[in-house]
């Protein structure tokens, strides 16, 4: 069903024309057809671009009668006139809608999802899925409204007690808790501050008792033996006002027993021992009540607390005896169960501190199995006896903080190298001492503390200058060794002139050659010669200098030494050195 409405409320831009021009062709013109519609546009309105249409002849015009008119046209693509970017918009969810006349229960939300182009306007949601918009794949799903539910709270619960026994500073508390949270339209539940209320308690005066110092023993007189101490237990008010007893027993109240305990016990004996006699202390106050306890709970119906006293001094002869009860035990009902524990301290080297702590945070003598003790010192095999290291959790030895582990080839610590920063960053490791695990008794430095490094691992300066020294008086001895030799050396020859030239080693440069033999040096000169032989200066291949003579078969050479070659030795001649 359609209804015409007023123009106004439709789009302008999309109104269709209600006429148009037109024209009707005379005989001999060109008839064309209609345009077609536009081309596309690229998808992103690329600039640049452009769209185009054309439109076919269907009569061609006759000469001269007119041309025909363009077949095609241009236009660019401008986004937001002929071309348009596509987007979803997606609503928040909407109010849970209801069927008709139900006010609570299950209904159904709703997304609304439009597409929108470029410029503003709405259109079909299929242009933008063509485009490649994504929308939610669900735009409907259930919903529930809560009824109306009001919310239900508990009764109060009845007045605390009084938070002071006595004075105007006391004060009682109640509260009430939340059984139902509202929801819905249903009435709201009222703050936290509103579940608790308070109020003054009933007015009383305080009173409180007040306790003298114990005095010392008095004897009657006496210097020994039994006798009393005493104080003064007194009821007084706030003020210090001194008033009758009763009034600090209240029936049921927390001082409800001090008459039959306290004032009481406004005397009680003590002893000072006579020469010879036992010293006994005191008794100490009762302990805490130990209950019996399985696994944190109770056992039995009451407990145990005790006390004890110490002997000082045991009696000499005709002195009297000492007690033989020093500790009293006696039945409670107050005792709290606790659980026993042992804890660890941090390993200081190869120790470490171990005890017992009780459920409460008190630590304890007993309470915990002794089986379960964990361990205060670490055992290392072999045992770690290198400087800085120590026992590791695993048994394996290790270095402190500072120190490196050098490890021997099976693994176990050889020694702990100290790791050094120099001033110019580089890190460099600095050996310590080691020591000898299997002779360590009869190192000298395991027992005197000798050491060529100092604590920071370098070596001591006399070492240094003791190096020095050394390697001076090894030079020094080399020289005068060497000197000494060749003294030696030149001696023998001077001795023994004919076992110098039977070693056939040429010195000077000279060689014998007998008659009838022929021995050439390279480049010899030549010499005179005798009836037993004759001598040829060598000089290591050259003419000698004539520094020699021959008179009688005697050759006298002046500063050389004169060898023969074992096969060329004379038999009867010798050599003279002056």
């Amino acid at each position: 069903y359609s209804q015409i409405a007023d123009n106004s409320l439709c789009d302008e831009k999309t109104m269709p024309l209600g006429a148009k021009l037109c024209s009707l062709p005379c005989p001999a013109q060109c008839v064309v057809g209609e345009w077609t519609p536009w081309t596309k546009c690229p998808e992103y309105c690329v600039p640049g671009h452009a769209r185009e249409r054309m439109r076919m002849v269907e009569r061609p015009g006759e000469d001269g009668i007119g041309a025909c008119p363009n077949r095609t046209e241009e236009e660019a693509c401008q986004e937001n006139k002929n071309c348009f970017r596509y987007h979803l918009n997606v609503s928040e969810w909407s109010p849970c809608q209801l069927p008709s006349r139900a006010v609570c229960g299950q209904g159904v939300r709703t997304l609304l999802v439009q597409c929108y182009r470029g410029d503003g306007k709405l259109v079909d949601k299929d242009l933008c899925i063509q485009h490649g918009a994504v929308g939610p794949t669900v735009t409907e799903e259930l919903c529930e409204v809560k009824c109306p539910l009001d919310c239900q709270l508990s009764s109060w619960s009845v007045w605390s007690a009084c938070t002071a026994p006595c004075g105007t500073d006391g004060l009682q508390f109640r509260q009430r808790e939340i059984l139902t949270e509202s929801s819905g339209q249903g009435r709201q539940c009222p703050p936290a501050d509103s579940l608790h209320q308070q109020r003054p308690c009933v007015a009383r005066p305080c009173f409180s008792w007040v306790y003298g110092p114990w005095s010392n023993c008095l004897l009657d007189g006496a210097e020994c033996g039994h006798g009393a101490r005493v104080r003064d237990i007194s009821c007084r008010q706030e003020d210090g006002t001194v008033v009758e007893d009763d009034l600090c027993v209240w029936k049921d109240g927390p001082n409800s027993n001090i008459l039959s305990t306290a004032v009481i016990q406004r005397e009680r004996p003590c002893v000072v021992p006579c020469p010879g006699d036992c010293w006994v202390t005191e008794w100490s106050s009762w302990s805490s009540c130990h209950q019996s306890c399985v696994n944190g709970q109770p056992q039995g119906g009451s407990g145990i607390e005790t006390r004890s006293r110490a002997i000082l001094a045991q009696p000499s002869a005709g002195g009297n005896s000492c007690p033989s009860d020093v500790y009293e035990t006696q039945k409670c009902t107050d005792g709290s169960c606790f659980l026993f524990e042992w804890k660890v301290g941090r390993w200081q080297g190869d120790e470490r501190m171990v005890w017992c702590q009780r459920s409460d945070g008190v630590n304890v003598t007993g309470g915990c199995t002794e089986p379960s003790r964990p361990a205060t010192r670490r055992l290392c095999i072999p045992e770690c006896n290198q400087p800085h290291s120590f026992c590791k959790q695993g048994g394996i030895c290790g270095c402190e903080e500072g120190y490196v582990e050098v490890l021997r080839q099976d693994g176990l610590l050889d020694y702990c190298a100290k790791v050094v920063i120099e001033s110019n960053g580089r890190i460099t490791l600095a050996p310590t001492k080691r020591v000898n695990s299997n002779n360590m008794e009869d190192s000298p430095n395991s027992r005197r503390g000798f050491s060529f490094v100092n604590d920071k691992g370098e070596l001591h300066t006399w070492v240094y200058g003791a190096i020095a020294a050394t390697s001076a008086l090894i030079i020094v001895l080399i020289i005068v060794i060497g000197i000494a030799c060749v003294r030696m050396k030149r001696r023998s020859q001077r001795e023994n002139p004919h076992i110098s030239a039977m070693n056939g080693s040429v010195k000077s440069g000279y060689s014998y050659k007998p008659n009838g033999t022929s021995s050439r040096s390279s480049r010899s000169s030549r010499s005179s010669t005798s009836s037993s032989g004759s001598f040829k200066p060598i000089a290591n291949g050259k003419k000698t200098n004539g520094n020699h003579r021959k008179a009688n078969g005697k050759v006298v050479i002046k500063d050389h030494h004169v060898h023969f070659s074992p096969s060329t030795v004379p038999k009867k001649s010798y050599i003279e050195r002056y």
